[in-house]
């Protein structure tokens, strides 16, 4: 079982969809202006030596709205938690923190990961994040972790060697160089109006997740990784522009393999009369919310949410119907007072019967 897991995973990042995110890219060519002045967000601030990837451009955005960067030095401890309460975690460990399994691998280090300790899968590490700690202090760390609720162990150790090493148990069941995924071999990119839609619902989807962020923490937001390596880039500069906008850190991301940007969320409790309303901010001529505006409605959300008078939030996505018959179940019907505005940047909110908020309107769950 483990043994797959290694092999699976390298498999993945030789040649599978998630490649393309550690495919070096040496040039660009941009001809849009919404997408050039995110890759010069990029370059001004990110220290990338004429060379970067698509994951350096998703991974850092975090590093610079926070202000932080990882130091992955030889013999440092890895130490894996869960990222849902991140309020909570120490300054100390949270800046020295990688942002899910495919960030730490990128690292400039090898690395060595207990495969059960983090999970026994591929889906179970990519939803963790990683910090690296030096070894005398670790068990300082954890400790503080474990009485703040975070419950962080160690998972690891970062290596001299530019190796990728998956143990059990202390034996060795898996090796390999990171040379065989991460290569000298660079491509260069064009990106045109073409790419504008992927850019655009990348930054639309860093702005839902910071609306759902308004009611609860326990979000994720899941990165399509189909396409070409230009299709990646484009998105990834839509995510790294609306990062800096919302100066948002941290993001929960992990990756799917569809065509679509999600922002998975809790599963709404919903009761006989709760109201489905259509929240949405003003937005400018390239159809981006406006920063003040945006920001408004999400206090406006946590305000309500604090008042008991809004319940849940979910975000507008193309099968919001279907999410909506399975809220449905067998115990409620749905009757439609408008369209989900699928076309329009907003959220959708749960309100109980008696309460409404400034918003529009969708429909009603009734007890069967």
């Amino acid at each position: 079982m483990y043994e797959e897991f290694g092999i699976n995973l390298i498999e993945e990042l030789k040649n599978g969809k998630k490649s393309l995110l550690f495919k070096k890219i040496s040039s660009v060519s941009i001809n849009n202006q919404y997408i050039q002045r995110a890759f010069t967000e990029f370059i001004d601030r990110v220290d990338c030596d004429g060379v970067f990837t698509v994951a350096d451009v998703l991974f850092r955005a975090e590093s610079v709205v926070s202000g932080t960067d990882p130091e992955p030095l030889f013999d440092y401890d890895i130490i894996m938690y869960d990222p849902a309460i991140m309020a909570l975690v120490p300054k100390k460990l949270r800046k020295n923190t990688f942002n899910g399994i495919y960030d730490l691998l990128s690292c400039r280090n090898g690395v060595l990961l207990d495969v059960s300790a983090i999970g026994g899968s591929i889906a179970a590490a990519e939803a963790k994040r990683f910090a690296v700690s030096a070894p005398k202090k670790t068990d300082a760390m954890i400790a503080v972790c474990n009485r703040l609720g975070i419950g962080a162990k160690r998972v690891g150790k970062i290596l001299a060697s530019d190796t990728v090493v998956f143990t059990n148990d202390g034996n060795v069941i898996f090796e390999i160089p990171k040379t065989e995924f991460i290569t000298d071999e660079s491509v260069s990119v064009s990106l045109d109006a073409a790419h504008f839609d992927g850019f655009h619902r990348a930054y639309l989807a860093v702005c839902s997740y910071l609306s759902c962020n308004s009611v609860s923490a326990d979000n994720v937001l899941k990165f399509p990784v189909s396409g070409d390596i230009g299709i990646l880039l484009a998105r990834a500069l839509g995510y790294f522009s609306a990062m800096l906008y919302a100066r948002l850190a941290p993001c929960r991301i992990v990756f799917s393999d569809t065509n679509e940007f999600t922002v998975a969320v809790p599963r709404p409790q919903i009761s006989d009369g709760d109201y489905l309303y259509f929240l949405k901010p003003r937005c400018d001529a390239g159809g981006f919310p406006e920063k003040s505006h945006h920001g408004q409605m999400n206090h406006y959300i946590a305000l309500m949410k604090k008042q008991g008078t809004i319940k849940n939030v979910l975000p507008v996505k193309e099968n919001i119907s279907s999410t909506v018959q399975k809220l449905c179940g067998d115990s409620f019907s749905y009757t439609k007072l408008a369209d989900f505005p699928t076309d329009k940047f907003g959220v959708i909110v749960t309100v109980p019967r008696g309460y409404s908020v400034n918003g529009t309107p969708l429909g009603v769950f009734i007890n069967n």
